[in-house]
């Protein structure tokens, strides 16, 4: 019998938040604002099969609430992912890390790409009573909304969106992968 497991491919689909098939043969690019939103809201459920119990902020919950109570904002992407563009405000993992006192009494805001890697860092921190939240979409979410971005040169349009399969930006930002 033939072992037919796959650990590379479960490695890989949890990295990258899609599946095989997806990437491989991805469908159509969603063509209005509303099918863009209902694809990421389909995606981002699946990935929430992973970390059901962590507490989620929509873009417009956080837009609501930022003026109102204390976050801060962690992008938990790669390095060259945050080269292109940040949230305005966001700070590294490490930074927090690093500086964990200056943000007591703060809810952490994760957010990566659509939302995996961002739920599975905010798990951790939940799991050390931290309070935290995972932005439900991650910077696709935020575009999509017509929000900022920044660069080292100030505001900018520019999104790293993780690979093709992720690029269902709407036309005014452009995407990088």
């Amino acid at each position: 019998m033939i072992d037919l497991q796959l650990p590379w491919l479960e490695v890989f689909s949890g990295i990258a938040g899609i599946s095989l098939l997806g990437a491989l043969f991805p469908k159509r690019k969603p063509d209005s604002p509303e099918a863009r939103m209902r694809f990421l809201e389909e995606k981002y459920g699946e990935f929430k099969e992973d970390f059901p119990e962590l507490k989620d902020i929509t873009v417009e919950q956080f837009l609501d609430l930022r003026d109102k109570e204390k976050f801060v904002l962690i992008d938990v992407r790669a390095p060259e992912e945050r080269e292109i563009s940040i949230i305005p405000g966001a700070i590294t993992p490490e930074v927090f890390e690093e500086n964990q006192n200056q943000y007591e009494g703060h809810t952490a805001v994760t957010y990566c790409t659509a939302g995996y890697r961002s739920g599975k860092f905010a798990q951790k921190l939940e799991e050390r009573n931290l309070p935290v939240r995972n932005l439900m979409g991650g910077v696709i979410a935020w575009a999509l909304a017509g929000q900022k971005f920044q660069d080292s040169g100030g505001d900018c349009k520019r999104v790293h969106v993780f690979n093709k399969t992720w690029n269902i930006l709407s036309e005014e930002y452009e995407a990088v992968w």
